[in-house]
This record gives structure tokens, C-alpha cells and sequence, in this order.
């Protein structure tokens, strides 16, 4: 079941993107699209793009390539990226005498951190105001070593996708469909929410609950709750 903002799908034309916050509402968006032409014995329809923001950026990415006139740098999948960060913390990890069996978790934690920091447009340098704790040094050092095979190959990754895309907003802004939506993200990023803004795109947030609406009961038993609980369930997929 979609939220009310994004009912209107079926009146998007071909010439438009839905940029949803996961793959689920991007599957349960294509299903409403089908049953609600299906309902109306349409027998065909051009539907809108609709991908996860994850395969948008990248897709965009692989627009902007197209049609630079100068060389793009390499994108790494996420598989390609997890390896490097692999080679780079093991690089790290035997440097300061430590056991490398750690270094996939650690890859994994770093790999994470970044992403999250680049959402959040919150550059390497930003790490110096922090205290200089054992586990911010071995961040530190990990995110050095990761750098520098980056610079050495020209690569880049999911994490440093959105500021690359932001800083060619002007010529992406040329190449998106004319309507473009952003679908189930409860807040945007601060990457996220920049990109909204160079690129016109139209936030269709839910709407929150209001709290003077909301009710508090009190059960005498667990069971009693949880038969209220279904009950409450049920009514709400049936709306």
C-alpha cells in the first residue's frame, strides 16, 4: 500500500524519474502502476523510471560518462571497493604488528564510516577535531591508505558518488527526464537534500502523524495487546 503522496503515479508520463529510498518501494511502485492500469484494461503503458536511489546515482554517473567529452574516472562496484578497503586496512593492520584475520570486519566498519560521512558532506580533514583515540587513529590511517590507492588508479566509489554528481549538476540537470521525484525517504541527507535542490527534484515526503491525534490504551494482558495489535494491522492493509 503506497502513501497517499505518491498515488498520483499513473499520471507521470514516460518523460519522468521516481527515485524511491529502497528497492522495496521501488518494486511496490511498478506493482501499483500495473494493477492500477490493469484495473482500467489498459494493455500496455510506458511507466516512469523507477530505481532505488543507489542504481539512480550510479545510472546517472553512467549518463554523465556518456556524454562528457572528457574522460570520466572509474566507478568501483561496491564488490571492487570492499576489496580495496580490504587490501588497504590488512596493508595497515600489518604495519602496526596486529593480526590481519580483522582486517575484513575493519574494511567493512571503514567502508561504512565513509559512506556515512560523505552523506553528510563531512570532508577527510573534518576527522581532525575529533580525539585521537586508538580507533580514530586506525580509522585515520586505514582512510589514508585507502586514499592513496584512489588517487593512484583514479577511482572513485558509491561514497564520494554524490558530490561528484553534485559539483556536474548543470550538465546532469540536462540529461534527467523533465519531472523528477524523490520517493519514501522519512529525511534526506545533506548530500541528498543538496542534490534535491541543483536539480529541482520534488520531495514527495510522508506526511507525519499528528501527535494530538494519536491515542494511548492499556491492556490487561499481553494477549489482549497483541489481538489489538492484529486487529490494528488488519484494518490498516485493508485501507
Amino acid at each position: 500500500m503506497l502513501t497517499p503522496e505518491l498515488r498520483d503515479l499513473p499520471l507521470l508520463g514516460h518523460d519522468a524519474v521516481v527515485v524511491t529510498a529502497g528497492q522495496r518501494l521501488a518494486r511496490a511502485c511498478r506493482q501499483y502502476l500495473a494493477d492500477t492500469y490493469a484495473s482500467n484494461h489498459v494493455a500496455a503503458w510506458r511507466e516512469p523510471r523507477i530505481l532505488p536511489i543507489d542504481s539512480w546515482l550510479r545510472d546517472c554517473f553512467a549518463q554523465l560518462t556518456l556524454h562528457s567529452d572528457a574522460p570520466m574516472r572509474d566507478l568501483l562496484s561496491p564488490a571492487q571497493s570492499a576489496v580495496v578497503w580490504r587490501n588497504a586496512c590488512g596493508d595497515v593492520l600489518q604495519e602496526r604488528g596486529l593480526p590481519p584475520a580483522g582486517s575484513n570486519a575493519l574494511a567493512s566498519e571503514c567502508q561504512r564510516a565513509v559512506l556515512l560521512m560523505q552523506s553528510w558532506r563531512l570532508s577527510d580533514s573534518d576527522l581532525l577535531v575529533y580525539p585521537a583515540g586508538d580507533n580514530s587513529l586506525l580509522f585515520e590511517r586505514c582512510l589514508m591508505a585507502f586514499r592513496r590507492q584512489q588517487r593512484a588508479h583514479g577511482w572513485i566509489t558509491d561514497a564520494e558518488l554524490g558530490g561528484l554528481l553534485l559539483e556536474q549538476a548543470s550538465a546532469l540537470d540536462k540529461l534527467l527526464p523533465q519531472t523528477r521525484w524523490f520517493a519514501g525517504f522519512s529525511q534526506l541527507t545533506p548530500i541528498q537534500q543538496a542534490l534535491c535542490d541543483a536539480l529541482a527534484i520534488d520531495h514527495r515526503t510522508s506526511r507525519t502523524p499528528d501527535a494530538s491525534a494519536q491515542s494511548v490504551y492499556q491492556f490487561d494482558s499481553t494477549d489482549a495487546e497483541l489481538i489489538a495489535a492484529g486487529s490494528w494491522a488488519r484494518t490498516c492493509l485493508q485501507r
